[in-house]
C-alpha cells in the first residue's frame, strides 16, 4: 500500500550506515520501487532504507510499503538473513553463508516474479491466438541471472562470487571456518591442488599437537635424507670402487638424477646461508 513517506520512523542510524544511494535512486526513478519497504503497526522502519532514502532523494511524496505481518515466511526469513548480514558481532563465514542464503531466497522470489509475469502473458495470448486459431507453446520456467539477484540485495557481483566460493571452500575443508575470507579461499584451492597441504586449526590443541609431530617427522626425514647425501665418500678411491660396480643403463640414470638434484642443492645453500644471517642477527 502507499503512504507518506512523512510518515516513516526510520531512527538515527540509517542515514550514517547506507552511503552513496545515487545509483539506486536513478533505477527507482527509471524503472520504479520493484520491492516495497517493509514498516511495522506504528510505521517504524524496518527493511528498505536505502530504498526509502532513494525516495526521498527523488522528491517522491508517497512510497510502497509492506505491514510486517503481512509478509511470508520467506519474506521474514529474507529479513533475517540481511540484518545478519549487517551484524558486526557474525563471523566472515556467517556472513557468507547468510548472504549466500538471501541470495538462493531472492532468486526465488524473482523466478515466481517472471512465472507470473509469464503465465499472465501466456493467458492474454492464448485468448488473442484462440481467436485467430493459433497454437500457443506451453509454460517455460524462467533462468535468473545473477545480475538480476546481485540487484535486488544491491552488492556488486564479485561480493557474492566471492561469499560462494567462501561457503564451498569452508563446506570442503570445515578447518578453514577461522580464517579470513579470501585466506580460506586461496588455501582450499592450494589444498585442492596439493594433497601434502593441510589446514590446522590452532585453537585446538589436538590439531596443534598433530601439526607438531608431523612438523617433527618431516624434519626427521629431511635430516637424515640431507645427511646421507651430504656423507656421500666422495675420494678417488671410493669413486674408482664405484665405478666397477655399475653398468652403462646405471650411470646414465644417476647422470640425470644428480643433475635434478644440483638446483636443489642450490636452493638449500640459498636457505642454509639466509637462516645462518639470520641467526647471527638475532644474537646481536
Amino acid at each position: 500500500m502507499l503512504i507518506s513517506i512523512n510518515k516513516i520512523n526510520i531512527g538515527s542510524r540509517i542515514r550514517q550506515e547506507y552511503g552513496d544511494i545515487q545509483e539506486l535512486a536513478d533505477s527507482i526513478r527509471e524503472h520504479g520501487l520493484l520491492h516495497p519497504i517493509v514498516v511495522d503497526s506504528n510505521y517504524n522502519l524496518v527493511a528498505g532504507g536505502r530504498r526509502l532514502l532513494a525516495c526521498e532523494r527523488n522528491k517522491m511524496k508517497e512510497i510502497d510499503v509492506k505491514m510486517l505481518g503481512e509478509l511470508s515466511k520467506r519474506e521474514i526469513k529474507i529479513l533475517e538473513l540481511e540484518e545478519n548480514i549487517k551484524r558486526k558481532d557474525f563471523t566472515e563465514i556467517e556472513k557468507s553463508r547468510a548472504l549466500t542464503k538471501l541470495a538462493e531466497l531472492k532468486a526465488e522470489e524473482l523466478r515466481e516474479k517472471s512465472e507470473m509475469e509469464f503465465r499472465s502473458d501466456s493467458e492474454q495470448n492464448e485468448n488473442e491466438n484462440a481467436e485467430n486459431n493459433n497454437v500457443v507453446d506451453g509454460f517455460r520456467p524462467a533462468n535468473i541471472s545473477e545480475r538480476e539477484i546481485v540487484k535486488t540485495i544491491d552488492i556488486p557481483r564479485s561480493t557474492l562470487r566471492d561469499a560462494k566460493q567462501h561457503v564451498e571452500a569452508v563446506g570442503k575443508y570445515p578447518e578453514l571456518g577461522d580464517l579470513p575470507k579470501y585466506k580460506a579461499i586461496e588455501t582450499a584451492k592450494k589444498m585442492d591442488n596439493d594433497e601434502n597441504i593441510v589446514a590446522i586449526n590452532f585453537n585446538k590443541d589436538e590439531n596443534y599437537n598433530q601439526y607438531l609431530s608431523k612438523c617433527k617427522k618431516t624434519a626427521l626425514a629431511y635430516n637424515k635424507s640431507l645427511y646421507s647425501l651430504l656423507n656421500l665418500d666422495t675420494s678417488e678411491t671410493a669413486l674408482q670402487e664405484w665405478n666397477e660396480l655399475l653398468d652403462e643403463l646405471l650411470i646414465c640414470g644417476y647422470v640425470e638424477m644428480v643433475e635434478e638434484l644440483i638446483p636443489k642443492l642450490v636452493k638449500i645453500q640459498r636457505f642454509l646461508k639466509e637462516a645462518k644471517a639470520r641467526g647471527n642477527t638475532n644474537t646481536r
